[in-house]
């Protein structure tokens, strides 16, 4: 009888954590690291003018009222290390200022800067990310731009196949219109 109870534990424990690694979920993503990495690799700034990049590491966060499903499965990759900081600054040789608490922002160099100082100009281009796991192994990014008025988002699908690899899907440009 205890063996019969021990298998039938057993088969539980086994069915349970299979149906966990199988779930949908951020926190099965394959490679998180090296989607992390791709996603620098492959940042694709759409402003040729602006010489900083202000990355919002922290932006786009749920309301609260999302169901369980959407909760699980939202995802914003959080770059602001300073291993992705330094790979999204040598994609785009541009200066990249990021998030830091109680509004600052801090350089590569770790200098903090009051947010205050910064105006919205053309010279600087806020990017953020979301994103949604479609299957542990694959995931559609959205890297939206702001730059003055015009905002752009580029929605790539990140797929793994031996590695991560990605293939933009869209692109969406408009502009903030002023109440002037």
């Amino acid at each position: 009888m205890t063996t019969l109870k021990n298998i039938i534990i057993l088969t539980f424990i086994v069915l349970f954590t299979q149906n966990c690694k199988t779930k949908i979920c951020v926190d099965n993503i394959q490679n998180p690291v090296d989607l992390k990495a791709e996603i620098c690799k492959n940042i694709t700034v759409p402003f040729e003018n602006g010489d900083t990049i202000i990355y919002n590491s922290h932006s786009n966060t749920l309301c609260g009222q999302e169901d369980q499903e959407t909760l699980d499965t939202y995802y914003i990759p959080n770059l602001d290390s300073a291993k992705y900081i330094n790979l999204i600054a040598k994609k785009t040789n541009r200066i990249i200022l990021f998030n830091a608490v109680d509004n600052g922002l801090i350089s590569l160099a770790g200098d903090t800067i009051s947010k205050s100082i910064l105006k919205v100009s053309n010279n600087e281009i806020t990017l953020f990310f979301n994103g949604k796991v479609i299957k542990n192994d694959s995931l559609i990014i959205a890297e939206q731009y702001r730059r003055g008025l015009d905002f752009i988002t580029i929605k790539k699908t990140y797929f793994y196949n031996n590695g991560w690899k990605t293939m933009v899907i869209d692109t969406v440009k408009y502009k903030y219109k002023t109440s002037h």
